[in-house]
């Protein structure tokens, strides 16, 4: 239910009573010797490998980067960026988007981002047209 409205939610942390109780807890606990989730590290010894508990904490990275290189893209993505659905929004540039597209499909430069911002601003208005 979380994910359908882009909620992050960690069901442990739902728990009102375990919630309440931790935050009673020092906050200066969880950064001892100025490593981050030093408790949940702790609670994993032994249940975990040694290289995980040791290693610094990572962001969930997508491949939109390598997404972006195919040469199509699903039918609902395409449809959202044809110029005439651009040209709809009013926001972006038919031309200047298929520029950016064919520069980072061919290696030319790196602009997964705005392209990943383009596609989703677009889903998020059509979404908001219904």
């Amino acid at each position: 239910m979380s994910m359908a409205y882009s909620v992050e939610a960690r069901v442990p942390f739902l728990d009102h009573v375990l919630w309440e109780e931790v935050m009673r807890w020092d906050p200066t606990l969880n950064r001892q010797g100025g490593r981050e989730k030093a408790m949940e590290r702790e609670a994993a010894r032994g249940l975990l490998p040694a290289v995980i508990l040791q290693r610094r904490k990572q962001g969930l990275a997508t491949p939109h980067a390598r997404w972006w290189r195919r040469p199509r893209w699903p039918d609902w993505a395409e449809a959202c960026l044809t110029p005439a659905a651009l040209a709809a929004t009013g926001l972006f540039h038919p031309p200047a988007v298929a520029a950016l597209r064919a520069a980072h499909r061919e290696g030319r430069s790196h602009y997964a981002t705005p392209l990943t911002a383009i596609l989703t601003t677009q889903l998020w208005l059509q979404e908001e047209a219904l």
